[in-house]
């Protein structure tokens, strides 16, 4: 059996080429198919969305020194304004 390394003027041979070009196909498709359900894990879910969504206060009826209560995820949250001196 000849392992030696065969010359840069050799030509390539087809079918190996083929092969390669193949493997390398499969490898790309085999990597999207895992890598697009892993990325679409990351999204929360609707559950969690709806659970601890962000919640949007108008606060610009707060007097100084005033509180208003709102609720978040089911608890009372609440907003203080305090006045710098």
């Amino acid at each position: 059996m000849d392992t030696a390394q065969p010359s840069p003027d050799t030509p390539m041979n087809p079918n190996r080429r083929h092969w390669l070009v193949l493997t390398a196909a499969a490898g790309g498709v085999g990597t999207v198919f895992t890598a697009v359900p892993l990325v679409s894990s990351f999204a929360p879910s609707e559950r969690a969305k709806a659970a601890g969504g962000p919640v949007e206060v108008d606060i610009s009826d707060i007097l100084p020194r005033g509180a208003k209560t709102v609720e978040w995820r089911g608890k009372p949250v609440q907003d203080h304004r305090v006045q710098h001196q």
